[in-house]
């Protein structure tokens, strides 16, 4: 498989993730459990949220 074949198809794969993610709902209580990871303080005692602390917004990236 050249680079070329597998950039599409990894373009392909981001634009039917996204398509799916849009159609995605989320109840309050989920949605308060992914917006601690959006913007996590830095004194958390979870690792997880300090992973994300420490990656920041990597959106468009």
């Amino acid at each position: 498989m050249t680079g070329s074949r597998l950039s599409e198809r990894n373009q392909a794969e981001i634009e039917r993730s996204a398509a799916e993610a849009e159609k995605v709902v989320l109840k309050p209580l989920e949605r308060a459990q992914i917006d601690r990871y959006l913007n996590p303080p830095a004194d958390t005692p979870y690792g997880l949220e300090y992973a994300f602390y420490l990656l920041g917004d990597v959106r468009g990236k």
